[in-house]
């Protein structure tokens, strides 16, 4: 970007001799001297920016919310269920030598007599603690994201406060450089007697 100067100093001088108050010139000199740097360090919003905003606000409209969130199991949800090492007690098949074989249980309970216990399938619809890891690194990126677009959101409303600023002040100069023409168009007609 090619180096631009604003001489407020000038520009002060210009406000006064079309009749603004010295303050008052002042003030406005410096304000748009600010501007100008603003825009220069690349602080004041491009239609870019706006563009990349209205993405990040549809992205947060599709983020699940807490609410989505409380419908899953949390780590002490889990505690109550047997972990690996919980089973070691359990018998093992050379622990079983000794005793009944099939034939051994032909007057005992059959298969239709078991069907009141939970099998395999009943037991898809509980998380497993990949699940769970999954979801919470899930949880966990999602909320970094939101933060940091947070953070986005609030630097593109203060650059567009700035546009705003900016252009409030280029049309303070658009009409004091009117006034000013207007004014020497008045005074060169009467002084050439056209007035």
């Amino acid at each position: 970007m090619a180096a631009e100067m604003f001489d407020t100093l000038a520009f002060s001088k210009r406000l006064q001799t079309g009749g603004v108050p010295a303050a008052q010139a002042d003030t406005h000199a410096a304000a748009q001297g600010d501007l100008v740097i603003a825009y220069l360090l690349g602080q004041v919003a491009t239609k870019a920016d706006l563009v990349e905003l209205e993405h990040i606000k549809a992205l947060l409209d599709q983020m699940p919310t807490k609410a989505d969130w409380d419908c899953c199991a949390k780590k002490e949800d889990l505690e109550g269920f047997a972990k690996k090492a919980d089973l070691d007690c359990f018998a093992k098949k050379e622990d079983l030598e000794g005793f009944a074989k099939k034939e051994d249980l032909e007057g005992s309970a059959k298969k239709k007599d078991l069907d009141c216990f939970a099998k395999k399938e009943d037991l898809d619809g509980f998380a497993t603690k990949a699940d769970l890891h999954e979801m919470a690194t899930a949880n966990r990126k999602a909320l970094k994201d939101l933060v940091s677009k947070m953070v986005t959101e609030e630097k593109l409303l203060l650059l567009l406060e700035l546009r705003d600023k900016k252009m409030t002040i280029r049309l303070g100069g658009m009409i004091l450089a009117a006034v000013v023409a207007l004014s020497t168009f008045m005074r060169f007609m009467q002084f050439t007697g056209g007035g």
